[in-house]
């Protein structure tokens, strides 16, 4: 993905910049302020370092969750639970976190439904129904390469229905990669293509990946323009890997 990814590098940010312009583009005094106020607030105090062990060893027991078994949302809950027990967040400043609760509902719900269309079959449907239309497709030069590039599509913007990169590969990476290879893909390119065309949904709604709402929360791009500027830079990074990127892939020998 070197080759792609470093197009997209380049032109994406620059697309960005010129779709959501910011107010203020120089800050030559932003590093000072920071050094003027971090003098201000002093050396760590109790609180504070209470909450930086709570941080690091939250952490660490994220980071050996396969080591002891610990479920990442437990550990979470148990850290937010010292921080409740000790006094040094109590509930009413909890309540008052907004960014937070929209981010737990926003995230929360989406990835629920993103779940059920997985358990209930809808995946599993919609590729089935696909493969019988891309059957159908008239060829253009390899008899499979219609049929990629509709399959690309759809996996694509089928990411408006999940909040969650993981959970997309999840429920339609295997069942898109048995029906393309299927109809004559070669695998290497269908898996390179499905795996990186996974990645590149990730911000084109504000709840497309994990820190989506999060960014989202704190209002600084509204719901239009977050959803404008994601569909504009998805066209460019399909434009980028249906191009750039399946060049790179045949001089490697993947078709």
């Amino acid at each position: 993905a070197v080759v792609p990814g470093l197009a997209s590098a380049l032109l994406v940010p620059w697309a960005v910049y010129r779709l959501q312009t910011p107010e203020i583009t120089h800050t030559p005094t932003a590093t000072q302020y920071a050094i003027d106020e971090l003098k201000k607030l002093g050396p760590i105090r109790g609180r504070e370092f209470l909450v930086l062990v709570i941080f690091v060893l939250v952490a660490l027991l994220w980071l050996t969750s396969s080591l002891h078994g610990l479920d990442v949302t437990l550990v979470a809950l148990m850290g937010l639970g010292v921080l409740l027990v000790s006094g040094v967040l109590d509930w009413a400043t909890a309540l008052k976190e907004h960014a937070a609760w929209d981010t737990f509902i926003w995230y929360g719900g989406v990835f629920s439904l993103s779940d059920l269309l997985n358990d209930t079959g809808s995946v599993k449907a919609l590729a089935r129904a696909l493969s019988g239309v891309l059957r159908g497709l008239p060829t253009l030069g390899e008899p499979w390469l219609v049929a990629l590039l509709v399959a690309l599509l759809v996996f694509f913007y089928a990411h408006y229905a999940f909040a969650s990169i993981s959970a997309h590969l999840v429920a339609l990476f295997p069942a898109f990669l048995v029906m393309l290879t299927a109809l004559g893909t070669p695998a290497k390119l269908a898996v390179y293509s499905l795996a990186c065309f996974a990645n590149l949904t990730a911000g084109i709604t504000h709840y497309g990946t994990t820190t989506g709402p999060i960014i989202y929360a704190k209002d600084y791009v509204g719901l239009t323009e977050w959803w404008r500027t994601g569909l504009i830079v998805s066209w460019i990074n399909l434009g980028i890997w249906l191009t750039v990127g399946f060049a790179w892939w045949k001089f490697l020998g993947y078709w």
